[in-house]
């Protein structure tokens, strides 16, 4: 530090050895030097090379920090795995870890007049999506041929995403799927979750675990259902642990929105 009341005594710079270019640069810089004394000139010289020197060590303090790192960012697209005349079905993502090597889809629309259901869970993902440990990706199954006729439109999606997501998730080594839906209550179960093929250990594992980790939610193998023969028995028999959700129609919009979430959640915890 400079004590009080001393003068600054700056160098002498020989002029003539600067490099032409700079010098250029500060002629330019001060077209009208004849007014300035020459320790002036000196301070306003010092100055000028400071700030280049601060611009550079910044720019190159930026480059590294996007340099060291090894992640890829990938962000989530859609493509239309096929389609017919009865629909179509889109895979969009990838969702959370895209360099994880545990694939994990969330299957939504295969019976279409359960919307409310899917519509749900697909913003309770994405809300989760950018935190997630896993690598994920929403099927979503479009049923255009009777849509709202309650039989046809849930045999149209199971068939679509026997034809597109079964192969598609398999061939893609998906290591988990989850199939989601909205019951009426009619077997006197609210909310539940099962898998239709207990051999498979995994798919069985996760959903009891999380039916004994939820006070909301039972484990729970309904009476002869009609989708598991297209879509989550086949995905278990090619080696994609895969279950069925069923949220509850009566419950509150907000209620089905959290127990989505918690469910999530705990699926993106577990160890597989």
């Amino acid at each position: 530090m400079r004590k009080s009341g001393s003068s600054l005594k700056l160098p002498d710079i020989d002029f003539d050895s600067l490099p032409n270019f700079k010098l250029d640069f500060f002629r330019r810089l001060t077209p009208n030097l004849s007014g300035i004394s020459k320790n002036h000139l000196i301070i306003a010289l010092v100055i000028i090379l400071f700030l280049i020197m601060l611009l550079t060590v910044n720019s190159d303090r930026e480059n590294v920090s996007v340099n060291d790192s090894d992640d890829e960012v990938v962000l989530p697209s859609s493509e239309v795995l096929g389609n017919n005349s009865l629909g179509y079905v889109v895979k969009e993502g990838p969702y959370g870890n895209s360099s994880s090597n545990i694939k994990i889809g969330y299957i939504l629309g295969v019976h279409p007049r359960e919307k409310g259901a899917h519509k749900l869970m697909e913003e309770a993902f994405k809300e989760k999506a950018d935190n997630l440990s896993y690598c994920y990706y929403l099927y979503k199954v479009n049923v255009t041929e009777n849509p709202t006729d309650f039989s046809l439109s849930r045999l149209n999606g199971q068939k679509l995403a026997n034809e597109y997501i079964v192969p598609d998730a398999i061939n893609d080594n998906f290591t988990f799927a989850v199939d989601c839906h909205y019951s009426n209550g009619a077997w006197n179960v609210q909310r539940f979750i099962f898998t239709p093929d207990e051999e498979n250990k995994l798919s069985y594992e996760v959903a009891k675990d999380i039916s004994d980790s939820f006070d909301w939610i039972i484990y729970f193998t309904p009476d002869n259902p009609s989708s598991p023969e297209y879509l989550t028995g086949p995905l278990n028999e090619g080696g994609v642990a895969a279950v069925i959700y069923e949220a509850y129609t009566e419950d509150d919009g907000n209620v089905t929105y959290s127990h989505d979430k918690q469910l999530i959640d705990y699926i993106d915890n577990w160890n597989f």
